[in-house]
């Protein structure tokens, strides 16, 4: 992996003379910079090497002693890993509306290439967390490209940092508590609970308690939906929405031009407002890992308030269900697996997740 002198227009030192010293990197200097490199190096294929598949859940999903390697399915057992393109990642700095007195955070970073795009082009100091050893180093590589790059146009860029670990580790808690911009590649469910061992946290989970600890107004933006942070009793707490990521936004979509969608959150609030007594509570517990689920002044638990029937996708009271005898009612009850009504505030909160539908107030 050498850059070699020439007089191909198209070579990284060439690009560096459209860059103006003192300034900011644009977009199109960027991409321009970075498909020159890429050629040089071989492609995306030969820099990234075997490291873009292997998955980081091998050794959990090995430990569990209910299933052996064969049995484990292959989207268990190898974590697919994925590459966002710049076209995303520009798309996620107009999205949040990204300045230089930012600080960002790139979660499941990779081979660093999202960090140095965000520091060079919008000046924000950045920061990379990667778990993988193997695409940690390809990062580190790839950033003396990206230093050179800086020293020898005169580009101002922000401070950025590739660190590798899991986000998880008490060590990375501060980095991650004072960023204003979060971005996290948890697509396919690769945060998910398929991704631990059975009866652990989620990654997500555990995402979403960082999450709530930040500061109001940080901005988080993500490939899955962060559902801890959809629950009924932050529906004040945090404001949230899909955007459009953008044809090709990725290495697994850009082949076949699919749009990709992207989930934004903002923080609004440090604590949740019980709707029985008005008591402000916190959105986590003393373990900063657990969420406050019910009020802690009058116990009342947001969920279990919003208790729904569900007939046919539509929403009623369960006293307008006069179709439904009290014998057959009584029967319907017990059943372990009830479509029809929420006996349980956890089994309503998963029934509506999976099916998409979020607990309204009333």
């Amino acid at each position: 992996m050498t850059v070699t002198n020439g007089e191909d227009p198209l070579s990284p030192r060439t690009v560096c003379s459209e860059i103006v010293p003192g300034n900011h990197i644009t977009y199109p200097v960027w991409c321009k910079w970075l498909n020159s490199l890429v050629r040089k190096l071989g492609g995306w294929n030969v820099i990234e090497g075997n490291w873009v598949k292997p998955g980081n859940n091998d050794i959990r999903s090995a430990v569990n002693k209910t299933k052996t390697k064969a049995q484990l399915k292959p989207a268990q057992f190898r974590a697919q890993y994925g590459r966002a393109n710049s076209n995303l990642v520009q798309r996620v700095i107009e999205q949040t509306r990204m300045k230089k007195e930012d600080k960002f955070i790139d979660i499941g970073s990779g081979i660093g290439i999202i960090a140095m795009q965000v520091a060079c082009t919008v000046g924000c100091k950045s920061t990379g967390i990667e778990v993988v050893n193997g695409r940690h180093a390809c990062a580190l590589q790839l950033k003396e490209y990206y230093l050179e790059l800086l020293t020898t146009s005169g580009a101002l860029a922000g401070d950025c940092d590739l660190l590798l670990g899991d986000f998880v580790d008490m060590k990375f808690r501060d980095v991650l508590l004072t960023s204003s911009v979060v971005f996290v590649n948890n697509a396919c469910g690769t945060f998910g609970p398929r991704c631990v061992e059975s009866g652990k946290l989620s990654l997500d989970y555990y995402l979403a308690s960082f999450i709530k600890q930040m500061r109001i107004g940080t901005q988080i933006v993500a490939f899955d939906r962060l559902l801890e942070l959809e629950r009924p009793e932050l529906q004040d707490v945090f404001c949230c929405h899909e955007f459009n990521g953008g044809n090709g936004a990725t290495d697994w979509t850009e082949k076949s031009q699919t749009q990709i969608k992207l989930y934004y959150y903002r923080k609004q609030a440090d604590t949740w407002r019980c709707s029985k007594c008005t008591y402000e509570n916190p959105l986590v517990g003393d373990d900063n890992v657990r969420s406050v689920e019910a009020c802690q002044m009058c116990k009342e638990d947001p969920s279990g308030m919003r208790r729904k029937y569900v007939l046919r996708g539509k929403r009623t009271r369960a006293s307008d269900q006069d179709s439904t005898s009290s014998t057959e009612a009584k029967v319907h009850h017990k059943a372990t697996s009830c479509k029809r009504c929420f006996f349980s505030p956890v089994k309503a909160f998963r029934y509506e997740k999976n099916k998409k539908i979020l607990p309204q107030p009333r």
